[in-house]
């Protein structure tokens, strides 16, 4: 018999940010509208194929994918989303948001 627990998580393509609440397993990112997508990616305890993953109480939500360790969000389009890793009482929670910024005044200093 294999316990298995979430064991980590990372964000590649946007900026942590504070989100307050002090719980290391759950985290904010931001992002700008653009091209391109913010990347999840989960590690399990013990390390275990996506295949191996398939056959147990692993869940993963949010984002887009089928995969299991990993999950992409589009920056095409500005929005929040939440992607969830779960397995029995452990987890990772990753909240992206990608903003629109309509436009830019200086409020001080020229060019």
């Amino acid at each position: 018999m294999k316990v298995i627990k979430v064991a980590s998580s990372s964000v590649s393509g946007a900026t942590e940010v504070d989100d307050g609440d002090g719980d290391s397993n759950t985290k904010e990112y931001v992002v700008c509208q653009g091209t391109g997508d913010v990347t999840v990616t989960a590690t399990c305890d013990p390390g275990l194929s996506e295949a191996q993953l398939a056959n147990t109480c692993w869940w993963t939500g949010g984002g887009n994918g089928t995969a299991f360790l990993s999950r992409t969000v589009s920056k095409s389009s500005c929005g929040t989303t939440v992607v969830q890793f779960y397995a029995g009482t452990s987890h990772r929670i990753i909240t992206i948001h990608v903003v629109c910024v309509d436009s830019l005044t200086p409020s001080a200093g020229t060019l």
